[in-house]
């Protein structure tokens, strides 16, 4: 995952730096010197986090539509 990677799932999430640094388990400065990296890959621990996130942030996204579909 790159730093712009890393932007552009923070922002699916809706999270700020400040949370997403949190949830990775980063300082705010680390986190954005990883943000910062743009085309750089970041650490490979770091991008897990990221991943588990975005994917947990998609299935209820899912779910929360199929039940909306459910009650029409």
């Amino acid at each position: 995952m790159t730093g712009n990677a890393l932007k552009r799932a923070r922002s699916f999430l809706g999270f700020t730096q400040d949370a997403m640094a949190h949830a990775c388990g980063l300082s705010l400065a680390t986190y954005q010197r990883r943000e910062a990296l743009a085309e750089e890959w970041i650490p490979k621990a770091e991008a897990t986090h990221v991943r588990v996130l975005t994917e947990d942030h998609a299935t209820y996204l899912l779910d929360a539509v199929e039940a909306a579909e459910e009650t029409r």
